[in-house]
């Protein structure tokens, strides 16, 4: 393998390891030009999946990190945990059922500033693919997904500023746009790496939605809360003050 490049990806993950959608997307990783550092944080998963996954890390010589907790789904805190971890000048946040073409990680790295929020619009693919054929999603996916973060990128020094995404988020939906409005608050310009020849494709899946009940106003109340920092000292930590090891 060849150097690390100064992006990290960093991919928060709990109990997702049906074949060959993570293959897919590790393999498009692997294939990058400009070698990223790959952190993935295990949010909770059972112990058979976690160790599956431990070792399929290990052979692609990604960062693994196991988190214990039964808590609701977060995407939000292990991010943060993976974004403290990265080692990277500009760190970028994403899913494991991304697809990223070999030019993904070089475009980043090409853009990377302090003033920067990189984003991408993710195009559909309808069904999971075996194997990568660049070509052939090109054509057959969907060019108006309205996934729009399939990534959020910015400087290392912008995510420690801001504390990272708002911990309070359960389940999934509204934390990227969450963040985005908050980077654009603080000042950060928004750059489309799809609009500079970067493709991203989303692998389908089944629907994963909120976790309601009490999550819900608090989801209203951090979605209409546009402060560029919202959580504690603690943040991407076990001690935060969001991090529970079993769900309420």
């Amino acid at each position: 393998m060849g150097e690390l490049g100064s992006v990290s990806f960093v991919i928060p993950w709990r109990e997702r390891l049906d074949s060959p959608r993570v293959e897919n997307c590790f393999s498009s990783l692997a294939l990058q030009s400009v070698r990223p550092e790959v952190v993935l944080v295990d949010y909770g998963s059972g112990g058979h999946y976690g160790g599956a996954m431990r070792g399929l890390c290990g052979q692609y010589g990604w960062v693994y990190r196991r988190v214990e907790t039964g808590d609701h789904w977060s995407y939000a805190i292990p991010a943060n945990m993976g974004i403290r971890m990265a080692s990277g000048a500009f760190i970028v946040c994403t899913g494991i059922d991304y697809l990223f073409a070999p030019n993904v990680a070089a475009v980043i790295e090409s853009v990377a500033s302090p003033d920067v929020l990189a984003l991408c619009r993710a195009r559909y693919l309808g069904e999971v693919p075996n194997g990568l054929n660049w070509g052939e999603f090109e054509v057959k996916a969907s060019p108006h997904s309205d996934v729009n973060k399939s990534i959020v990128g910015a400087h290392r020094d912008w995510w420690f500023r801001a504390r990272g995404y708002d911990e309070r988020f359960r389940g999934w939906g509204e934390v990227d746009t969450d963040i985005e409005n908050r980077a654009v608050v603080s000042g950060l310009r928004r750059v489309d790496i799809d609009g500079l020849g970067a493709r991203i494709y989303h692998q389908p899946h089944g629907y994963q939605g909120h976790v309601h009940g009490k999550y819900d106003q608090i989801r209203i109340d951090a979605v209409s809360d546009w402060s560029v920092r919202k959580n504690d000292e603690n943040w991407g930590t076990e001690q935060s003050a969001q991090f529970s090891r079993v769900a309420d």
